[in-house]
């Protein structure tokens, strides 16, 4: 059962499937076009450019994967799905889509963010199929079967060895999928005439949305997350508000966490929450959104000083063997990975990039004194003894250690 907060406007929702743009978006149950296969549709296949259309995917089970190189949850999957379709013997087709072009999608290739390496092959550059099956987020999967029926679209946790032995039985029905048109509230299909707020806040997951949003309508501004924790919600609203936030100084004050991290993405506890102001207003949207949540999400976030732990890096001028000072130049910052550099960046954009780092939990404290751009080559680090290794050669070294710093503090209504 989803539990609504509206706050603004007593509403009536419905939820559907995808909308008719004219005559251009598909629907649920249409039979595809020929056009549809016989359309020419640029790929990058093991490196190379190919221009060829869809009739090779013909009267095979097909999905569709829509997704970004920067798409975190998209790549992650890549390599399940490569498993599942090799274990089917190849009984059904995927063909992943992204708007990005030849320059991004290429260089992504060559990097080790590529789960697949030489066997990676996508649609690049598409806008066609992104506007026929109208989605808000990524990973977005649409389920064709081998006639060509666009049986029904679901997010990428639907990509799953039941659901594909299903789809090869001719049995598969994928989920109701909710389309959020652009410049509307959640669940609506246009806004409220005379519209000045609405503010809505859901807590159960609603199947193929995915991300965070910012609209507006006529004079007015709205801030939407989809599908998301407590506490990657609050994340996002303390990163517009404060320039020392990062995703490591939240500090939980109550015992019971499980439900507010949501690690597990238990989808009892995904939220979604749609934040509308006027657009006179939009500097303080992401304040009078905390609030909002402050006020209806049985949570409380304020910024406050506790005692935590957390990696404090130093620089010790004894020990540089590789000068630290930037020579100049055009920046990088493309650290972290094979062939990775820093150049021309200052010490904060290096505190930046290491806190990315999935096993960085703790903030990083910048104690170098380092005031001038820096010049590194840093590779993969998987581990903070192997960060070290790589920085000891410019004298600079992290510890993990205790501070007061500054924190989001979460408490929790009793």
């Amino acid at each position: 059962m989803k539990q609504f907060i509206l706050t603004g406007f007593m509403l009536l929702y419905s939820l559907y499937s995808f909308p008719q743009a004219g005559n251009f978006a598909f629907k649920v149950g249409d039979t595809l076009p020929g056009s549809f296969w016989s359309g020419s549709r640029q790929f990058l296949e093991r490196g190379h450019l190919v221009s060829k259309n869809l009739e090779a995917f013909r009267g095979k089970p097909l999905v569709l994967d829509f997704w970004a190189t920067w798409c975190a949850p998209c790549l992650a999957g890549m390599f399940h799905q490569h498993e599942l379709l090799k274990k089917s013997g190849n009984g059904f087709n995927l063909i992943r889509v992204t708007k990005e072009n030849d320059a991004v999608v290429s260089r992504f290739f060559k990097t080790g963010k590529n789960p697949l390496g030489a066997e990676f092959s996508s649609v690049i550059g598409d806008l066609d199929l992104n506007g026929r099956f109208l989605h808000n987020g990524i990973p977005h999967l649409v389920w064709i079967d081998g006639d060509g029926v666009f049986l029904g679209a679901s997010g990428g946790d639907f990509f799953i060895e039941e659901n594909i032995t299903a789809l090869l039985a001719g049995r598969f029905l994928p989920p109701l999928s909710t389309y959020v048109f652009p410049n509307t509230g959640l669940y609506l299909n246009k806004n409220p005439k005379g519209m000045v707020a609405f503010n809505v806040l859901s807590r159960g997951a609603v199947s193929g949305l995915s991300g965070t949003q910012v609209r507006s309508f006529e004079g007015n501004t709205g801030k939407v997350i989809f599908n998301s924790s407590l506490r990657w919600i609050y994340n996002v609203l303390a990163r517009k508000q404060f320039d020392w936030f990062t995703a490591q100084r939240i500090f939980l004050d109550f015992h019971d966490q499980a439900a507010f991290n949501n690690y597990g993405k238990d989808p009892a506890n995904l939220f979604n929450v749609d934040f509308w102001l006027p657009s006179a207003k939009l500097r303080e949207l992401p304040g009078l959104m905390m609030e909002f949540m402050n006020t209806s999400s049985g949570y409380c976030a304020r910024p406050g000083i506790r005692f935590t732990r957390c990696y404090v890096m130093r620089f010790q001028p004894s020990k540089v063997d590789v000068p630290l000072s930037t020579k100049g130049g055009a920046v990088v910052n493309d650290g972290f990975q094979a062939g990775g550099r820093f150049i021309n960046q200052p010490v904060k954009n290096l505190v930046l990039k290491i806190m990315d780092l999935p096993w960085v939990k703790l903030p990083v404290v910048d104690e170098t004194g380092f005031s001038s751009n820096i010049d590194m080559e840093l590779s993969v680090a998987g581990n903070l003894k192997a960060l070290n290794e790589q920085m000891g050669r410019y004298g600079i070294r992290i510890s993990e250690e205790g501070r007061e710093l500054k924190m989001l503090v979460i408490t929790k209504d009793k």
